[in-house]
Protein backbone atom coordinates (compact mmCIF):
# COMPACT_ATOMS: atom_id res chain seq x y z
CA UNK A 1 0.00 0.00 0.00
CA UNK A 2 2.63 2.52 1.08
CA UNK A 3 4.85 1.38 -1.74
CA UNK A 4 2.09 2.06 -4.25
CA UNK A 5 1.47 5.56 -2.82
CA UNK A 6 5.17 6.42 -3.05
CA UNK A 7 5.34 5.10 -6.58
CA UNK A 8 2.31 7.21 -7.52
CA UNK A 9 3.93 10.34 -6.05
CA UNK A 10 7.17 9.70 -7.96
CA UNK A 11 5.34 9.06 -11.23
CA UNK A 12 3.20 12.15 -10.69
CA UNK A 13 6.32 14.28 -10.17
CA UNK A 14 7.90 12.88 -13.33
CA UNK A 15 4.76 13.61 -15.36
CA UNK A 16 4.60 17.19 -14.06
CA UNK A 17 8.26 17.76 -14.91
CA UNK A 18 7.77 16.21 -18.35
CA UNK A 19 4.74 18.41 -18.98
CA UNK A 20 6.63 21.57 -18.05
CA UNK A 21 9.60 20.50 -20.20
CA UNK A 22 7.28 19.83 -23.15
CA UNK A 23 5.58 23.22 -22.67
CA UNK A 24 8.88 25.10 -22.96
CA UNK A 25 10.76 22.87 -25.40
CA UNK A 26 8.01 22.89 -28.04
CA UNK A 27 7.60 26.69 -28.11
CA UNK A 28 4.28 26.77 -26.27
CA UNK A 29 5.54 29.22 -23.66
CA UNK A 30 5.13 32.92 -24.57
CA UNK A 31 8.46 34.63 -25.18
CA UNK A 32 7.57 37.89 -26.94
CA UNK A 33 6.38 41.01 -25.14
CA UNK A 34 3.15 40.95 -27.15
CA UNK A 35 2.27 37.39 -26.08
CA UNK A 36 -0.25 36.62 -23.38
CA UNK A 37 1.30 35.90 -20.00
CA UNK A 38 1.93 32.34 -18.83
CA UNK A 39 -0.56 30.70 -16.49
CA UNK A 40 -0.08 32.11 -12.97
CA UNK A 41 2.90 34.21 -14.17
CA UNK A 42 1.63 37.42 -12.57
CA UNK A 43 0.59 35.71 -9.34
CA UNK A 44 3.83 33.82 -8.79
CA UNK A 45 6.04 36.76 -9.78
CA UNK A 46 4.32 39.03 -7.24
CA UNK A 47 4.35 36.29 -4.63
CA UNK A 48 8.11 35.89 -4.97
CA UNK A 49 8.76 39.64 -4.97
CA UNK A 50 6.57 40.26 -1.91
CA UNK A 51 8.21 37.38 -0.03
CA UNK A 52 11.67 38.76 -0.85
CA UNK A 53 10.77 42.28 0.28
CA UNK A 54 9.12 41.08 3.48
CA UNK A 55 12.31 39.35 4.67
CA UNK A 56 14.53 42.36 3.97
CA UNK A 57 15.24 45.02 6.63
CA UNK A 58 12.84 47.96 6.57
CA UNK A 59 15.10 50.97 7.24
CA UNK A 60 14.03 54.58 7.26
CA UNK A 61 15.74 56.69 4.60
CA UNK A 62 19.21 57.70 5.84
CA UNK A 63 18.87 61.06 4.07
CA UNK A 64 16.49 63.97 4.68
CA UNK A 65 13.41 64.02 2.48
CA UNK A 66 13.99 67.60 1.39
CA UNK A 67 14.32 69.70 -1.74
CA UNK A 68 18.08 69.22 -2.31
CA UNK A 69 17.74 65.42 -2.19
CA UNK A 70 14.59 65.49 -4.34
CA UNK A 71 16.52 67.57 -6.88
CA UNK A 72 19.41 65.10 -7.02
CA UNK A 73 16.94 62.24 -7.22
CA UNK A 74 15.23 63.95 -10.16
CA UNK A 75 18.54 64.11 -12.02
CA UNK A 76 19.13 60.39 -11.46
CA UNK A 77 15.53 59.62 -12.45
CA UNK A 78 15.77 61.54 -15.72
CA UNK A 79 19.00 59.80 -16.67
CA UNK A 80 18.26 56.21 -15.66
CA UNK A 81 14.51 55.76 -15.08
CA UNK A 82 12.46 58.08 -17.27
CA UNK A 83 12.81 56.11 -20.50
CA UNK A 84 10.72 53.31 -18.96
CA UNK A 85 8.78 54.98 -16.15
CA UNK A 86 7.98 58.31 -17.79
CA UNK A 87 8.07 61.99 -16.89
CA UNK A 88 5.29 64.36 -15.82
CA UNK A 89 3.08 65.57 -18.68
CA UNK A 90 4.79 63.39 -21.28
CA UNK A 91 3.44 60.44 -23.21
CA UNK A 92 4.83 56.92 -22.80
CA UNK A 93 8.06 56.30 -24.65
CA UNK A 94 8.34 53.69 -27.41
CA UNK A 95 10.57 51.67 -25.07
CA UNK A 96 7.91 51.55 -22.36
CA UNK A 97 5.21 50.70 -24.91
CA UNK A 98 7.23 47.70 -26.08
CA UNK A 99 7.86 46.14 -22.67
CA UNK A 100 6.10 43.32 -20.84
CA UNK A 101 5.01 43.58 -18.19
CA UNK A 102 4.39 47.27 -18.90
CA UNK A 103 6.50 49.44 -16.60
CA UNK A 104 4.38 51.60 -14.28
CA UNK A 105 4.33 55.28 -15.18
CA UNK A 106 5.45 56.74 -11.88
CA UNK A 107 4.16 60.28 -12.38
CA UNK A 108 0.64 59.23 -13.36
CA UNK A 109 -1.94 58.47 -10.74
CA UNK A 110 -0.57 57.21 -7.45
CA UNK A 111 2.75 55.96 -8.82
CA UNK A 112 4.64 54.39 -5.91
CA UNK A 113 3.77 57.06 -3.36
CA UNK A 114 1.93 54.38 -1.40
CA UNK A 115 5.13 52.28 -1.17
CA UNK A 116 7.67 52.91 1.55
CA UNK A 117 10.98 54.38 0.37
CA UNK A 118 12.88 51.28 1.48
CA UNK A 119 10.75 49.12 -0.85
CA UNK A 120 11.57 51.30 -3.85
CA UNK A 121 15.21 51.33 -2.77
CA UNK A 122 15.48 47.52 -2.90
CA UNK A 123 13.83 47.46 -6.33
CA UNK A 124 16.27 50.08 -7.61
CA UNK A 125 19.24 48.35 -6.03
CA UNK A 126 18.56 44.77 -7.12
CA UNK A 127 16.17 45.12 -10.04
CA UNK A 128 13.33 42.67 -10.69
CA UNK A 129 13.83 39.62 -12.87
CA UNK A 130 11.64 38.97 -15.90
CA UNK A 131 10.31 42.55 -15.90
CA UNK A 132 13.04 44.52 -17.67
CA UNK A 133 13.77 46.37 -14.41
CA UNK A 134 17.58 46.48 -14.05
CA UNK A 135 19.48 46.66 -10.79
CA UNK A 136 21.58 49.80 -10.25
CA UNK A 137 23.80 48.60 -7.42
CA UNK A 138 26.87 48.69 -9.66
CA UNK A 139 26.15 52.01 -11.36
CA UNK A 140 24.63 54.23 -8.66
CA UNK A 141 25.84 55.04 -5.17
CA UNK A 142 23.75 54.12 -2.15
CA UNK A 143 22.97 57.80 -1.63
CA UNK A 144 21.77 58.21 -5.22
CA UNK A 145 19.48 55.20 -4.90
CA UNK A 146 17.98 56.65 -1.73
CA UNK A 147 17.57 60.04 -3.39
CA UNK A 148 15.55 58.62 -6.27
CA UNK A 149 13.57 56.48 -3.81
CA UNK A 150 12.50 59.42 -1.63
CA UNK A 151 11.75 61.42 -4.80
CA UNK A 152 9.25 58.77 -5.91
CA UNK A 153 7.80 58.38 -2.43
CA UNK A 154 6.97 62.10 -2.51
CA UNK A 155 6.08 62.36 -6.21
CA UNK A 156 2.64 63.79 -5.41
CA UNK A 157 3.97 66.70 -3.35
CA UNK A 158 7.25 67.80 -4.94
CA UNK A 159 8.37 71.45 -4.87
CA UNK A 160 7.90 73.37 -8.12
CA UNK A 161 11.67 73.55 -8.60
CA UNK A 162 11.91 69.77 -8.65
CA UNK A 163 8.95 69.45 -11.02
CA UNK A 164 10.67 71.90 -13.34
CA UNK A 165 13.86 69.82 -13.21
CA UNK A 166 11.88 66.73 -14.20
CA UNK A 167 9.96 68.22 -17.10
CA UNK A 168 12.51 70.81 -18.31
CA UNK A 169 11.90 74.47 -19.22
CA UNK A 170 9.39 73.73 -21.99
CA UNK A 171 7.65 71.11 -19.91
CA UNK A 172 7.26 73.42 -16.92
CA UNK A 173 5.68 75.97 -19.23
CA UNK A 174 3.21 73.41 -20.54
CA UNK A 175 2.56 72.25 -17.01
CA UNK A 176 1.13 75.70 -16.34
CA UNK A 177 -0.98 75.43 -19.48
CA UNK A 178 -2.18 72.03 -18.34
CA UNK A 179 -3.08 73.34 -14.89
CA UNK A 180 -5.63 75.65 -16.51
CA UNK A 181 -7.32 72.54 -17.90
CA UNK A 182 -7.13 70.70 -14.63
CA UNK A 183 -8.80 73.53 -12.78
CA UNK A 184 -11.69 73.36 -15.24
CA UNK A 185 -14.52 70.98 -14.46
CA UNK A 186 -17.41 72.22 -16.55
CA UNK A 187 -18.35 72.83 -20.17
CA UNK A 188 -17.79 70.80 -23.31
CA UNK A 189 -14.66 68.63 -23.71
CA UNK A 190 -14.73 69.25 -27.45
CA UNK A 191 -13.63 72.83 -26.81
CA UNK A 192 -10.04 71.57 -26.95
CA UNK A 193 -10.42 71.43 -30.73
CA UNK A 194 -10.84 75.21 -30.76
CA UNK A 195 -7.34 75.87 -29.45
CA UNK A 196 -4.67 77.15 -31.86
CA UNK A 197 -3.07 74.25 -33.71
CA UNK A 198 0.39 74.62 -32.18
CA UNK A 199 -0.98 74.71 -28.65
CA UNK A 200 -3.32 71.78 -29.23
CA UNK A 201 -0.57 69.68 -30.80
CA UNK A 202 1.82 70.28 -27.93
CA UNK A 203 -0.82 69.54 -25.31
CA UNK A 204 -1.71 66.25 -26.97
CA UNK A 205 2.01 65.46 -27.20
CA UNK A 206 2.17 65.65 -23.42
CA UNK A 207 -0.85 63.36 -23.21
CA UNK A 208 -2.80 65.92 -21.21
CA UNK A 209 -6.08 65.33 -23.02
CA UNK A 210 -5.98 61.62 -22.21
CA UNK A 211 -5.13 62.35 -18.59
CA UNK A 212 -7.95 64.86 -18.32
CA UNK A 213 -10.52 62.59 -19.92
CA UNK A 214 -9.51 59.78 -17.56
CA UNK A 215 -10.17 62.09 -14.62
CA UNK A 216 -13.43 63.44 -15.99
CA UNK A 217 -12.28 67.03 -16.53
CA UNK A 218 -14.04 69.09 -19.19
CA UNK A 219 -13.37 72.45 -20.79
CA UNK A 220 -15.48 75.59 -20.92
CA UNK A 221 -15.15 78.71 -23.08
CA UNK A 222 -13.48 80.62 -20.23
CA UNK A 223 -10.78 77.99 -19.95
CA UNK A 224 -10.12 77.94 -23.70
CA UNK A 225 -9.58 81.70 -23.63
CA UNK A 226 -7.23 81.32 -20.65
CA UNK A 227 -5.19 78.68 -22.42
CA UNK A 228 -4.92 80.80 -25.55
CA UNK A 229 -3.61 83.69 -23.48
CA UNK A 230 -1.05 81.52 -21.71
CA UNK A 231 0.08 79.96 -24.99
CA UNK A 232 0.49 83.34 -26.66
CA UNK A 233 2.23 84.81 -23.63
CA UNK A 234 4.83 82.07 -23.54
CA UNK A 235 5.02 82.05 -27.33
CA UNK A 236 6.06 85.71 -27.30
CA UNK A 237 8.93 84.73 -25.03
CA UNK A 238 10.05 81.99 -27.38
CA UNK A 239 9.07 79.18 -25.01
CA UNK A 240 6.89 76.10 -25.36
CA UNK A 241 7.82 75.77 -29.03
CA UNK A 242 5.61 78.71 -29.98
CA UNK A 243 6.55 81.98 -31.69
Amino acid sequence: MLRGVLLGIVLGGILIFAGIYFYFSTGQAPVTTSSAEMPFEHKFAHMALNAYLSKMPHPNPPIPQDEPNFMEGAKVYKQDCAVCHGLPLQAKTAVADGMFPPPPQLFRGMGVTDDEAWETYYKVEGGIRMTGMPGFKKSLSEKQMWQVSVLLKNADKLPDTVKAELVGPAGSCWQQVGEVFVRAHHGNARQIERLPGQIRQRLVGFDLRAALFQNGFKLGDRVVVGVKRIGLRFGERGRCGLG
